[in-house]
């Protein structure tokens, strides 16, 4: 069921780009950008975690200590990375859709224009600006998520699986997030999925797990994260209008216009 909504998405995705005048290209650049980002962000967060953790924990275990204190350390030790495999992944896609938030924003913008009249969002100085300032505070919400997660890890038993719900719920909101933004800044009525929260468990957890799959989840991320996202946008506005579409021609059939 989850892989078929997930199909459905990339479909509607596809959809988007072959109807809407250069979404295609938009997404493109956007996709590019965005997997650069993810890249470094993952590739420098893994160096540090190995050279400057697990590397001096694991030599210390081969050297110095007894045998049945080194089986055990690497088991803990092994537990230890994939919590903190999890948090690299998370805080590399929260970073990168932070930093890409105002494009996505123009994105979602595209769409929702084809569907109703909305202006798209213009590539000016104050939009600089705003992204800036978007992306900052998107930079300080994952650290502050990150190092959150990083306690709720060293709980015992639960801490790895408590790290990869969190980090997905979290995740997941990111998802309608520019969606949100663009109905709110031009006053526009929306609804999300329903039950929201499910929604942002599913697809969050999904994307968490792509980048722990080395380089062909480094690189897919990225991609299966904005086709849900275009998808998502594009299906809700679709719906949205057949419904208004509906209502309408309902009404006139209750009301016909009288005879002169």
């Amino acid at each position: 069921m989850l892989v078929l909504k997930f199909w459905t998405f990339w479909q509607a995705a596809a959809k988007a780009k072959r109807e809407i005048d250069g979404l295609r290209q938009l997404v493109a650049k956007a996709l590019i950008v965005n997997t650069l980002i993810i890249l470094f962000l993952i590739l420098l967060a893994s160096w540090l975690l190995y050279a400057y953790l697990l590397a001096p924990i694991n030599l210390w275990l081969v050297q110095e200590a007894p045998n049945w204190l080194a089986i055990l350390g690497r088991v803990l030790l092994w537990l230890v990375y994939a919590t903190l495999l999890i948090l690299i992944s998370f805080f590399s896609l929260r970073t990168s859709v932070a930093f890409m938030e105002f494009w996505y924003e123009i994105i979602v913008a595209r769409i929702v224009n084809h569907f109703r009249p909305v202006h798209d969002f213009p590539l000016t100085f104050k939009g600089l600006g705003m992204m800036s300032l978007t992306a900052i505070r998107e930079l300080i919400w994952s650290l502050f998520l990150s190092v959150m997660l990083v306690v709720a890890g060293f709980i015992p038993l639960v801490g790895g699986v408590l790290v990869f719900v969190l980090g997905g719920f979290f995740l997941g909101r990111s998802l309608h997030a520019p969606y949100r933004t663009v109905m709110k800044e031009q006053k526009l009525a929306y609804e999300l999925p329903k039950p929201t929260w499910l929604f942002n468990l599913k697809y969050g957890a999904i994307h968490l797990a792509l980048p722990m799959v080395p380089v062909v989840g480094w690189v897919l991320s990225p991609i299966s994260y904005l086709n849900t996202m275009i998808g998502m946008t594009y299906l809700m506005e679709q719906e949205r209008k057949t419904s208004v579409q509906t209502n309408v021609q309902r009404d006139r059939d209750q009301d016909p216009i009288p005879e002169a």
